[in-house]
């Protein structure tokens, strides 16, 4: 030990050297370390929670959840709101029914909002602060996982400054008064920081690290290290009275040290080994940052720290406190004293002291066993919320896509029967691609959910069905074509809908084929041909169609003047040689009309598609270049339905959302209905309601599972969580056989409610196991080890006893943290008084060895303890969040129990052991003095 404490001494600008570049690598790191809120992420792979958590994530990527509650407002209003929810960036879903009281009562709405990213993302943050700024003339309440989250996040940014901040000043207050100058504690912070620091940066090997380390770590570290500079720098004072040149007293001081400081960290570092083993991961993440910690504070101690406080040892002289140096004998004398009151109490009441302690331990063993422990930050939740409109909680099921929607309403049912103790249903509401994107419209839901008259929406609906089931109307060619014309000739709505090329189309078809099949002279030929609608279709002359009318009559033998049916006349100009080269390029005018009356002449009924297709054929057969104009089944549509309409033959049969908004979003900028009866509004609204639907499919619908939402009157926590979670995952196991899984906030509370009863066994187990072996090795004592666990376990069992008493619920891991720092800090406090004991008891009787033994500890443990207990008192106060406030709530009273029992309790147990203490203690034996 000599060797290396020379070796650090004559080495410290190496020391420096290494200390500040790895001070400055960590600075560097420290901002690139990730912060997890999550602590479902912690939770075992093969918890149901886990497993539908890694599914969504990979099938539908993460979503959050914001409960916004408004007070105020009408129903009118309380619609308009969800519109401008449901518009803001990133909101995938705003889940809000108006006829509901689980959404809509005494003037106050309940809007459940889910969001395109975790509820710890900054894509979270953002939504949040959008929707805070939206409502922000109403008066608002915010809950829901992503609220609370990111409300906690803010929190714990701000406390924890603030808290380090306090603590080091009170570690500085604390230790100017153990102290011989004013410098030293600031030495002593200075070098503590830097190992905090260095402790933090590192954790980049890690990646990211749970908020819970985060917020404890450089404060647990502070309070549980500095008993290894104290321990040095009392050497050091100690050494320097005797030793003029202080190289060598900080050398002796070093390796005097490196045994005790060593041992005290193995202990503590044996106390959170046990967190490594935790089926909750979270317990590795503390474990080894606060482990890390711990050796680094060790390794600094006796590197760093002795270095700079000789390199500052001639100010350190200057800046003596002269009257604290003055009252120094009387101090020590002061803390002899106390001493001996305690060494003589456990000499005196031994007898009483130690049963009553066993008596006190006993029953705190058994009145600890009632306290509750909570699995959840329930601190977070919003009380107006929940006193309004219940505990509103979200579940999800995901399960495999090909299982079917019959299994999933198998699923929905077995919740909406599950009924709590009181009778009360948990099920409040549940949002799928069923009664979404699949949901029913009729005319009147259509009309409120879009927002458009019920007349409109029942035109909408008509014509929905009849591009579904074309068959519901057909008509022959020509009834379709004598239809048409009288809607273009006669109604005003059907003028103004139609566009006007379809107009004369239908006028000219209709004129054609009547001409077709009706008789006229050659003056009524030609007056039809070239007038009205059929102005411009054929460019022929009177001349040439009397000629034609007179070629045909000497033909046949009749007078010239004759009436003739047009479809005979124009097969007569068509087949004879002579009327076609007479007639030149202007026979193709000719050939349309053939065209048209064939195509009339068709018998069978037609579907409006497929009376698209004939006039299609019919517009392709076209010759003449002031023919027909081309017509669209999307025109012809438009005929169809209003025949439609006019019968009064209107399907009653709802229809999909899906299909509804799909098909009127498809066809509102070409059907011809659609373009007349829509404006812009309209339009508008039917955009957005498809937006919902295509948002809708996105989060319901994976490549390979599907996923509902539950919306839960459920607590955070508590025995009816637990039911609810226990009886979700079977109905899931049992309805869909291993292919679906429910995860949720309130499910990953049970999942943690079930692993901790087996991490509690074994972190106590296992706590108690490697301390008691780690002080074995150290003592080289069969009965040192167990006084001291069955001491430091009896002040855990006291204290958890009290918050038992007080029925004052505990943070499982706020339980866990403390319970393995106390067991492996606090019995350095022990150690360090039996250590003593045993080395005075070795040439003293064993009551001067026990009042020298209380002595020499006293400072070290009153200074130690006092900084561990405030720094707990401090989080406790200063910190909002029930994880973090309860750890320092333990730590403060934990370590008040252990220095009691330790001052008290240990003595007793010393004395009267005292044969037993050193016949099964290696190398104890007396070298004078008796009993």
């Amino acid at each position: 030990m000599k060797k290396i404490a020379d070796r650090i001494i004559k080495g410290k600008y190496v020391v420096f050297a290494v200390c500040a570049a790895l001070l400055v690598v960590s600075c560097i790191f420290l901002p690139k370390i990730g912060v997890n809120y999550n602590l479902s992420d912690y939770l075992s792979k093969d918890t149901e929670t886990r497993i539908a958590l890694d599914i969504m994530e990979d099938e539908f990527g993460l979503t959050g959840n914001v409960q916004v509650m408004l007070s105020g407002v009408n129903e009118s209003a309380a619609k308009e709101i969800k519109t401008m929810l449901s518009d803001i960036e990133n909101v995938s879903q705003v889940e809000f029914d108006a006829e509901s009281t689980n959404y809509f009562k005494d003037g106050k709405a309940l809007y459940i909002v889910l969001i395109q990213g975790d509820d710890y993302s900054e894509t979270a943050a953002e939504v949040i602060s959008d929707i805070k700024e939206a409502v922000a003339s109403y008066d608002a309440e915010f809950g829901g996982t992503a609220a609370q989250k990111q409300s906690q996040k803010e929190a714990i940014t701000r406390q924890i400054p603030m808290i380090l901040a306090i603590c080091i000043c009170i570690a500085y207050g604390i230790l100017v008064v153990t102290t011989r100058s004013w410098l030293e504690p600031l030495l002593f912070l200075a070098t503590a920081g830097m190992a905090v620091l260095i402790n933090l940066g590192t954790n980049i090997i890690f990646g990211s690290i749970s908020y819970i380390t985060n917020s404890i770590a450089a404060i647990l570290q502070l309070a549980l290290a500095m008993d290894y500079s104290i321990m040095l720098l009392h050497s050091y004072h100690k050494n320097r009275e005797t030793q003029p040149d202080p190289k060598r007293a900080m050398s002796d001081s070093i390796a005097e040290c490196i045994k005790p400081v060593s041992a005290s960290s193995l202990t503590t570092i044996a106390g959170l080994l046990a967190l490594l083993f935790m089926s909750f991961s979270i317990g590795f993440d503390i474990g080894m940052v606060l482990m890390k910690g711990i050796v680094i504070s060790a390794l600094v101690s006796v590197t760093l720290f002795p270095c700079v406080i000789l390199l500052f040892d001639k100010i350190l002289i200057k800046t003596k406190l002269r009257a604290k140096n003055k009252k120094t004998k009387g101090e020590r004398e002061h803390i002899a004293v106390r001493a001996h009151f305690l060494a003589n109490v456990a000499k005196k009441g031994n007898l009483v002291i130690v049963p009553l302690v066993v008596a006190l331990v006993a029953g705190a063993a058994f009145v600890q066993t009632g306290n509750v422990y909570t699995f959840t930050d329930s601190g977070a939740a919003n009380d107006a919320i929940a006193q309004t409109f219940g505990n509103s909680n979200t579940v999800v099921l995901v399960y495999k896509s090909d299982e079917g929607v019959e299994k999933q309403q198998r699923f929905i049912d077995g919740l909406a029967n599950y009924r709590f103790e009181d009778g009360r249903p948990a099920l409040v509401g549940y949002s799928a691609y069923t009664n979404t994107v699949l949901e029913e419209y009729s005319v009147e839901t259509a009309a409120e959910k879009l927002e458009i008259d019920e007349e409109t929406v029942s035109q909408l609906f008509a014509l929905y069905h009849l591009y579904d089931a074309p068959e519901i109307l057909k008509m022959t060619m020509t009834e379709f074509l004598s239809a048409a014309n009288g809607l273009v000739l006669n109604d005003p709505e059907t003028q103004e809908m139609l566009p006007a090329d379809m107009a004369l189309t239908v006028q000219r078809l209709y004129t054609v084929n009547a001409l077709m099949h009706s008789e006229n002279t050659a003056a009524e030929f030609y007056e039809t041909l070239t007038s009205g609608a059929m102005e411009g279709f054929a460019d022929v002359t009177k001349e040439q169609i009397e000629f034609v009318y007179a070629l045909y009559g000497k033909q046949q033998g009749i007078p010239a003047d004759s009436a003739i049916e047009g479809n005979v006349l124009v097969d007569f100009m068509l087949s004879d040689p002579t009327i076609r080269i007479f007639l030149g390029s202007k026979l193709a005018s000719v050939q349309d009309m053939s065209a048209v009356y064939q195509t009339f002449l068709k018998e069978g009924e037609y579907t409006f598609v497929e009376v698209a297709e004939e006039l299609s054929a019919l517009a392709d057969s076209m010759q003449s270049m002031s023919g027909i104009p081309a017509v669209g089944a999307d025109q012809i549509s438009g005929v169809y339905f209003k025949i439609l309409m006019n019968g009064g033959n209107i399907p009653a049969s709802p229809v999909a959302a899906r299909d509804l908004l799909g098909f009127v979003s498809e066809n509102m900028d070409k059907n011809a209905l659609l373009l007349y009866k829509m404006d812009d509004g309209m339009r508008a609204k039917v955009a957005a309601s498809q937006k919902e639907i295509d948002r809708a499919t996105e989060l319901f619908l994976g490549d390979n599972y599907t996923r509902v939402l539950f919306n839960v009157d459920v607590p955070n926590d508590g025995a009816e969580t637990y039911a609810f979670a226990e009886y979700a995952n079977a109905l899931a196991a049992e309805v869909f056989e291993g292919n679906g899984h429910v995860a949720g906030e309130i499910m990953s509370t049970s999942d943690l409610k079930q692993s901790f009863g087996s991490d509690q066994i074994l972190i106590g187990v296992f706590t108690i196991v490697s301390i008691f072996l780690i002080v074995l090795i150290i003592f080289r004592s069969l009965s040192i080890p167990v006084l001291l666990v069955a001491v430091i376990q009896g002040a855990v069992w006291i204290f958890l006893s009290v918050f038992a008493l007080a029925s004052s619920p505990i943070f499982f891991m706020s339980y866990i943290v403390t319970n393995c720092i106390l067991m492996g800090a606090t019995i350095d406090y022990g150690i360090l008084l039996s250590s003593n004991y045993v080395a005075l008891r070795k040439k003293s009787e064993k009551f001067d060895a026990l009042s020298g033994a209380v002595s020499a500890a006293m400072p070290t443990i009153l200074s130690s303890g006092s900084v561990l207990m405030c720094c707990g008192f401090v989080i406790r106060i200063i910190s909002s969040q029930n994880s973090i406030a309860t750890v320092g709530l333990l730590l403060g009273v934990g370590t008040i129990s252990s220095v009691v029992m330790i001052f008290f309790a240990l003595p007793s147990l010393l004395y009267l052991c005292d044969k037993i203490v050193m016949k099964t203690t290696w190398g104890s034996r007396k070298k004078k003095g008796k009993e």
